[in-house]
């Protein structure tokens, strides 16, 4: 699905806009200084997969915004995420240096590092003995 990116920060489109163009015109024709809209969170995901549940209200002052853009991503709820999460750190995370297993929930130390599509920023692969 598409999303609103004002900065690095992701919000949902409103409630019948679906175009970065009609959003323009949206904002260009609003009287209102402040916008409410739906954020994203993304302390305990990875883009370009976010959480549906993650989502909060703000509102959003469009007469200092200077760039509006959008971009593509996978909405899933935070049980599908975490399940797709647990099957790659299986996966990829036992081969890393860094891995370290926290029987009380395994994917905190995940969630803000692996992406669901297998690439992290901290994964060292494990040297194999000779």
């Amino acid at each position: 699905m598409k999303v609103l990116t004002l900065g690095y920060i992701r919000y949902a489109y409103p409630h019948g806009i679906h175009t970065l163009a009609d959003f323009a015109a949206f904002i260009n024709n609003s009287e209102r200084a402040f916008i409410p809209l739906q954020q994203f969170g993304e302390r305990n995901c990875v883009f370009p997969f976010l959480v549906e549940e993650d989502k909060k209200t703000v509102y959003v002052n469009f007469k200092t915004v200077p760039t509006i853009y959008e971009e593509e991503v996978t909405v899933l709820s935070r049980e599908e995420y975490d399940r797709r999460l647990e099957k790659v750190v299986l996966e990829k995370c036992v081969e890393c240096v860094n891995y370290k297993e926290d029987s009380e929930d395994n994917m905190r130390g995940h969630r803000d590092k692996l992406c669901l599509d297998g690439t992290c920023y901290e994964f060292e692969k494990i040297a194999q003995a000779e």
